[in-house]
């Protein structure tokens, strides 16, 4: 370990197992996606068991996607936020859906994706974020071809109340444009395995918003997969092979102790 940089990381497997669960169970429940937000929960080699609970990953980046796509191979769902034309055109091959934030790069990047086969949405908020996204009020009565889809993007996504209000913004603003959507994204960073979290209440919502429209419902999770489930390891045990290049220095827990977890 005198050459390890990274810190290593201890998971509690059970723990880790019983938030995926409680995950799938909203899936199954609300009819809705649920994807990975690899920045909050980038530990690529459980990637296959949450694969067994999750519908697929999200990334800004084509290093990312790739990895999703590696180690999950489910849906891989791409942002096109602040990318070169090169650093877009590496991304691209790795998703099966882009995410636009703004009208610009929908014109600079949109027919690049059309081209190649991938569905397109737009980013859209509810006006009190400056960034990012497309304020509810600058969309047109009717999208552009390609665009089959729009994400939600919350202030705050811990109190349900406030994704009611947004989607009650988007009805009377967009009423007329979600019967032509394919699918619709209510954001991400939803506490689904916090205890205080009002996890009837959001299921709810969706139910509702999904029975009126018909569209296919997705939403992100990140530190709700590792919640209470994983910690630093100051001290990690000593073990007789090192961790591969590249591989992140993770830890299970096993017992009293800690092994290192090796699938790979």
């Amino acid at each position: 370990m005198e050459h390890q940089t990274t810190p290593p990381l201890l998971i509690d497997l059970e723990q880790l197992r019983a938030n995926l669960e409680q995950i799938w169970a909203v899936t199954q429940r609300t009819k809705s996606r649920i994807l990975l937000d690899q920045t909050a929960f980038p530990a690529w080699p459980l990637y296959p068991m949450l694969g067994l609970y999750l519908s697929g990953t999200t990334a800004g980046t084509a290093t990312l996607a790739r990895q999703g796509l590696r180690y999950m191979d489910r849906d891989s769902h791409g942002v096109a936020s602040g990318l070169s034309p090169e650093e877009f055109s590496a991304l691209l091959p790795c998703c099966h859906n882009i995410t636009f934030d703004s009208w610009d790069q929908w014109r600079q990047f949109g027919p690049e994706a059309r081209a190649k086969g991938v569905s397109c949405a737009l980013r859209v908020t509810d006006g009190r974020l400056c960034r990012p996204g497309i304020p509810l009020d600058a969309l047109p009565e009717q999208l552009p071809n390609g665009i089959n889809g729009l994400q939600l993007q919350l202030l705050d996504p811990s109190d349900p109340t406030h994704l009611a209000a947004a989607l009650d913004q988007v009805e009377a603003r967009l009423g007329g444009l979600l019967p032509g959507l394919f699918q619709f994204s209510v954001g991400g960073s939803f506490p689904l395995t916090d205890p205080a979290f009002d996890l009837a209440g959001l299921e709810e919502i969706l139910r509702r918003f999904r029975a009126r429209w018909g569209l296919l419902l997705y939403l992100e999770v990140g530190d709700a997969v590792g919640r209470s489930a994983c910690a630093p390891l100051p001290h990690p045990p000593e073990f007789p092979f090192p961790f591969p290049e590249g591989y992140p220095p993770i830890y299970v827990k096993q017992g009293s102790g800690a092994r290192p977890f090796s699938h790979f």
